[in-house]
């Protein structure tokens, strides 16, 4: 949880560069299972928001294709 580090230990080793319905962004597969995908707005070259999709109805529906 949120106030265990451990936990952010796990997710970094656990993420991965992925395309995401054709797009760059980032996934955590913990187990095999797809945890989280982590889809950044990208405007004029630079990152200003990441939205992460924890939704087990709207992960299911991702195209994902991890790069890494």
């Amino acid at each position: 949880g949120p106030d265990n580090p451990e936990s952010y230990h796990l997710f970094a080793e656990a993420s991965r560069r992925a395309l995401l319905d054709g797009a760059p962004g980032m996934v955590v597969i913990l187990k095999g299972v797809l945890f989280v995908a982590l889809v950044p707005t990208i405007v004029d070259g630079r990152i200003v928001a990441i939205e992460a999709l924890l939704d087990r109805e709207r992960l299911d529906r991702l195209e994902v294709a991890v790069l890494d």
